[in-house]
């Protein structure tokens, strides 16, 4: 599997080194100006990690006897109280891989400084899998203190946890905890004795970084609020034109478009009178009690076209449930699939409303062409009945 790198300073704005390798052996390496000038062949690695400065992380081994994301976020915020600035709720945490004596290591970042970072990493097409520190992505084998020493920061993996800032305040706080053990010294861009190993550029140093994250789980921000997401990029590139009309039992079958920005009530209650006139119109003389029943009833239960009531009652009902998807066309395909044109804010919204409709015995797939428009909404097709 290809892994990418991307390590970015403290500044945003400044330049960001870069590699990519294959089960730990590098390919490549490299500098750019900004987050934007990330290679192709970084962006298309099969994982994407970003370490960002661990300046702002407080980072800890701990024990924590306890079971779920929820418990050991709980159980981390304790143990954090006293070694925080600032209230632990503003802070976001990532988990380390439980080890062998019961501790896993521990990060905290501030969400803001998170958020910000997120922002910029967007704004530049970046989606990257994992999210972590400096610090926590130093690692050479059989060292367990090392500490990595560039122009204006140090960063130090410990074995009681890690720490990034200026050189004098890391050095202070390493002296104590080493109690007088080996500390492997990493220094980048100049030579001197005091280093044990010395990386001779930035190529180099990407090459380090690359080296201490092959084959380990690290700590990633990337849970909960700022987990990532379902790629919708990828579904649009491959566009497919659907089907066309298929002439209806009951009258006509296609409800008008409902003008964007409509709620979902007044859309699925317009669906909801169009089938109904739909039914009356071919059924002048039957009173309308259970439209469903009544429909499959009169229908037969045969082919798509006597699926078009049940299926479009079921689908109303589930809209109206579902305040963040609003319906914009109703058809039939050819291959008799009932076919729904939404709008939706987000991939959450629209696999809420397929459980709901999978909870009323309605089988669902996504239509291929699903776009994001202008205003930040997602548009696409959804089609129920025989898959």
């Amino acid at each position: 599997m290809t892994l990418g790198l991307i390590i970015v300073n403290e500044d945003p704005e400044a330049a960001v080194h870069w590699a990519v390798g294959e089960e730990g052996d590098l390919k490549a390496t490299g500098s750019v100006a900004t987050l934007s000038d990330v290679p192709t062949s970084v962006r298309d690695a099969e994982s994407l990690m970003a370490i960002l400065p661990g300046h702002m992380g407080a980072t800890r081994r701990l024990t924590l006897p306890v079971k779920g994301e929820k418990a050991l976020e709980d159980a981390a915020r304790l143990s954090f109280e006293d070694v925080l600035a600032e209230p632990v709720e503003d802070f976001h945490f990532a988990f380390g891989p439980l080890e062998e004596d019961g501790t896993r290591m521990v990060s905290a970042v501030p969400i803001d400084w998170l958020t910000a970072w997120m922002d910029h990493l967007k704004e530049a097409e970046l989606d990257p899998d994992h999210v972590t520190l400096d610090h926590l992505a130093i690692h050479i084998d059989e060292h367990p203190l090392v500490v990595l020493h560039q122009a204006h920061q140090v960063a130090a993996s410990l074995k009681e946890g890690g720490v990034t800032g200026d050189p004098q305040f890391i050095q202070m706080l390493v002296d104590p905890i080493t109690d007088g053990q080996k500390v492997l010294t990493v220094g980048v861009g100049a030579s001197s004795p005091s280093f044990d190993i010395v990386l001779k550029d930035t190529k180099a140093l990407s090459a380090f970084y690359l080296k201490g994250v092959a084959g380990r789980q690290l700590a990633s921000f990337r849970k909960g609020i700022f987990a990532k997401r379902r790629d919708w990029s990828g579904l649009f590139r491959h566009w497919r034109v659907a089907g066309g009309l298929m002439a209806a039992c009951v009258g006509v079958w296609v409800v008008g478009l409902v003008l964007d920005g409509v709620r979902h009530g007044r859309a699925a209650d317009q669906l909801m009178r169009q089938s109904t006139e739909n039914f009356a119109m071919a059924f002048p003389d039957t009173t309308i009690r259970d439209l469903r029943r009544q429909a499959s009833q009169r229908a037969g239960g045969v082919g798509g076209a006597s699926l078009f009531l049940p299926l479009s009652a079921d689908l109303a009902a589930a809209i109206e449930e579902n305040e963040a998807v609003q319906l914009t066309g109703l058809r039939f395909s050819l291959d008799g699939e009932l076919v729904a044109d939404l709008t939706f804010s987000d991939a959450v919204a629209l696999e809420q409303l397929q459980r709901d409709l999978e909870a009323r015995d309605v089988p669902t797939r996504e239509g291929a062409n699903l776009r994001r428009e202008a205003n930040g909404q997602y548009s696409g097709q959804l089609y129920l009945g025989e898959i």
